[in-house]
Formats: structure tokens, sequence, C-alpha cells
């Protein structure tokens, strides 16, 4: 086997490679639930309740969708990224690396037994290790190494609870199950230094975010993350114009280009899903209105 500290540049080289092609969102997720209820944009926007009956286990057919988003390079939140990271170093040196699955509360990570490196999407430095021979705080929990399998352990209301490794498929399903509950629909642009080595705070971070906000009938845009404060508004009424509406079209374009990422905008066809739920708003609340850049 390979050096332990090459495993973890290894690791870190493909987990930002990953991190710098694909955004963090729900886009494409949301347009599977979609399909797999019958639901259509306008119907979402209308009445974001009708996600609430989305249940995996209720779906057989979503089994299919879920090994595509385990086994594919998918857009997606924090499972699609540790889980596609996982499949990839499994696949590129299988004597190597060998992936579980943890939930430690809403999040979702992947930690090889052999090696004991953890691949987190909200690590700093990219692949993590964890030692056997101590306990590692993370988050509102611990990890632990007993009896040769890691437990992650949070203090709840109801006292401790203790996450166990689960397969894939729940992973990703609990992750669907969270987009619909929620009807989280958002988008956070990313990127990371390409140096391998690179260890340094502040080059592996999140840019700008496109968020809808559909009980307020508008998108938030959030320029920057270190300020989320600071956003601007695309606001749909029925004051909206045809002017205004050109308006927020060109004001997206250039968000996009200075505060995200015009390749990861495409990935997956995410630029093809934004364009189909704004084509539902403006049918459901009217034309868009610009609101430019204030503090909350």
């Amino acid at each position: 086997m390979a050096e332990h500290s090459n495993l973890v540049s290894i690791a870190t080289q493909l987990w930002k490679k990953v991190f710098n092609e694909t955004p963090y969102s729900s886009f494409g997720m949301m347009d599977a639930i979609a399909k797999h209820l019958g639901l259509s944009y306008k119907d979402i926007l209308s009445n974001p309740k009708k996600l609430a009956g989305f249940y995996p286990k209720l779906f057989p057919k979503m089994n299919l969708c879920f090994l595509t988003w385990s086994s594919d390079i998918k857009t997606g939140r924090c499972t699609s990224f540790a889980l596609q990271v996982a499949r990839l170093l499994e696949e590129a040196h299988p004597d190597m690396f060998s992936f579980e699955y943890y939930d430690t509360g809403g999040h979702r990570v992947a930690l090889c037994a052999k090696t004991k490196i953890m691949i987190n999407s909200s690590s700093k430095i990219g692949a993590e290790v964890i030692a056997e021979s101590e306990k590692w705080n993370y988050g509102d929990g611990t990890w632990e190494y007993v009896d040769g399998k890691w437990i992650y352990e949070t203090t709840t209301k109801n006292g401790k609870k203790k996450a166990f490794p689960i397969s894939r498929e729940m992973a990703i399903g609990r992750c669907f199950r969270e987009v619909a509950k929620k009807a989280f629909l958002i988008l956070l642009f990313r990127s990371a230094s390409v140096e391998s080595d690179s260890k340094e705070p502040g080059q592996i971070g999140f840019c700008g975010m496109v968020k809808w906000n559909v009980n307020s009938k508008r998108i938030e845009l959030t320029p920057d993350m270190q300020r989320r404060r600071n956003k601007m508004f695309i606001s749909f009424s029925l004051q909206g114009t045809e002017q205004t509406l050109a308006e927020c079209v060109r004001n997206m374009e250039a968000f996009i280009e200075d505060y995200g990422n015009p390749q990861q905008w495409k990935f997956d066809d995410t630029d093809q899903i934004y364009e189909a739920f704004w084509k539902g708003a403006v049918e459901s609340w009217g034309h868009p209105i610009w609101i430019p850049l204030k503090a909350l």
C-alpha cells in the first residue's frame, strides 16, 4: 500500500477536483422529486407543501435514481459529494480505499475503514484523517473508534444518539427526503485551490449563492458568503413588466459571471432547471423586479 501521506494527497486532489467541477445544488434533486411525484415546477412554486408527501421508501422507482446519484457525477448536496468522491477513489485505487457512510445529523460524510480518511464537503483542507487513538470533536458530536468501528455520537434533549454506518442508497435517500421536506431550492458556487498539498485557510470555500424563497416569491442572491446579510433580490410581482424582466435576466447573468462559476452553472443541466422554475414563477407570480444589493 502506498504511504499514508500519499493516500491523503490523492484523496485531497480528487476531493478538490469534484469540489471545483460541481456546485452545491438541490436543483437536480428537486427536479427528480418533482418528476416522481408528477408535479410541475409551477405546482411546487404554488404549493411547496405538496413535496412533503415524498418518502423515498414509498417510491420504489427512486431506487434507480438513488443509484444514479451515488454512481455518477451529479449536482447535489453534502451526500452526493461524499458518495461521488468516495466512489472515484475506490474505483481508481480498489486496494487502498473502502468507504462507509454516516449521517451526522442532516449532514452525510464518507469514512474509509482502511485509511481513516474522511470525505466531508464542509472540510476546509480537503480530505481529513481521523486517528483511532483519540476522540475527534466534529460539529455537534464526537467521533470515536470502538471495537473496530467508527461511531459518531451526539447529545440531544432525549439523550445520547449514536450514528453507525449506513448504505449509499440510504444516505442519498435521506438527503432527498430533506430536500423535499424543506423545499430546498438552492445553489452555492464553490472553489478550491488546485495545489494538492495546500492546507491554507481560505483556499477552499463557497462563492455566491442563489436561493429561491418560495414563500416570499423571490430569488435571493448572496454575492459573498462571508457577508451573508448583503443580498440582491429578484422579486416576482404583478407590478413587473417585460422591461423589468429583461433587467433581471441581465443582472442574473452578471451575478453568475462576477460571483459564481459559469461552468458550474451549466453542470448537470442546472441552468435549464433554473430556467424551468423561472418560467413557472412568471406564470404563477408575475414578472420579476430587480432589487439592488442591500444589508438585511
